[in-house]
């Protein structure tokens, strides 16, 4: 039996995040949450860390390479994490950051669905699954065996990174900015989540980027929403936008979080939050803010796995 590798996995509304180590190495990566069927005669060293797959004798294309060749491609629209495109995206990320043929994943799911009933869907879903692909970019035939799966909570997981697995002594939050919600969650001392003062907002990055497609439509430069994500030649057109949704966000958290002066640290995550001018007084920017979740979840899967 091979070594078995702990990875943790946070598969986004707009990307996909991976993060382990194994022996000496660490792995870690991200691609847009999109895949779609490939096509032959591509020149896969014009691009940056392409992803195109062999799965069950279909070409596919992920990430920026899906967006950009893929005649046909899908987004990652839901939060549920044993859809078809989900399962498609975590073989994806497999064939990434996969080193051994066995590995644990531990996977994040948003808070809403931390719970025993998504827990058993996952589980029955993808442990003892084998996966066979082969990497058209390499020419590699690889496999991938889930040896073990488990769910964490991803704003947790966010938290636990941040905290380096200290336990917090006084209430502390987090603010998650994805690319379609925005997670509000609230702790009392020890980690402890408490939902009554936490909340799931439907304000992210897509707002802004389908607000910056109809503004370009009217300038007969048409756009989809996905391009626009990956393009930053538009990005003057998106200011406006991000300095909107982040004016909402802190509203929200007025309303939710009345007693701001309780609160030790107000922690802000996310890729989108990299595009918001909160202000840094009130709110403890993470390092790496895109991949905190994916870190963690590696985190608590060392202790869940080992």
């Amino acid at each position: 039996m091979s070594e078995k590798q702990i990875i943790g996995i946070d598969i986004g509304r707009g990307a996909v995040k991976y993060y382990s180590k194994f022996k000496e190495e660490e792995i870690t990566g991200k691609f847009n949450a999109v895949f779609g069927t490939g096509r032959n005669g591509i020149s896969y060293n014009l691009w940056n860390d392409p992803i195109a797959l062999e799965v069950n004798g279909n070409l596919l294309f992920f990430g920026e390479l899906a967006i950009k060749e893929s005649m046909n491609q899908t987004s990652n629209i839901k939060d549920e994490k044993d859809s078809f495109v989900s399962e498609m995206l975590l073989i994806a990320a497999l064939s990434k950051a996969a080193r051994t043929k066995n590995v644990k994943i531990m996977l994040g799911v948003p808070n809403r669905l931390f719970n025993k009933r998504t827990r058993e869907a996952i589980v029955n879903k993808y442990k003892g699954k084998l996966y066979k692909f082969k990497d058209c970019v390499t020419k590699e035939n690889k496999e991938a065996y889930i040896a073990d799966i488990d769910i964490y909570r991803e704003a947790d997981s966010a938290l636990v990174y941040m905290q380096r697995g200290k336990v917090n002594t006084k209430p502390v939050a987090l603010v998650s900015i994805g690319f379609r919600t925005t997670e509000l969650s609230f702790y009392e001392p020890k980690f402890k989540f408490i939902d009554k003062r936490s909340a799931s907002i439907g304000i992210g990055a897509r707002d802004v980027l389908e607000e910056t497609k109809k503004i370009l439509e009217s300038e007969r430069i048409y756009k989809t929403v996905e391009e626009l994500d990956i393009d930053n030649t538009y990005d003057d057109r998106k200011v406006m936008g991000y300095n909107m949704i982040a004016n909402k966000i802190e509203q929200e958290i007025d309303s939710l979080w009345v007693n701001l002066g309780e609160l030790e640290n107000i922690y802000l995550c996310g890729g989108t939050s990299c595009n918001t001018d909160l202000s840094p007084t009130i709110f403890n920017r993470i390092d790496d803010p895109q991949m905190a979740t994916a870190k963690g979840l590696y985190f608590v899967g060392t202790r869940k796995f080992n």
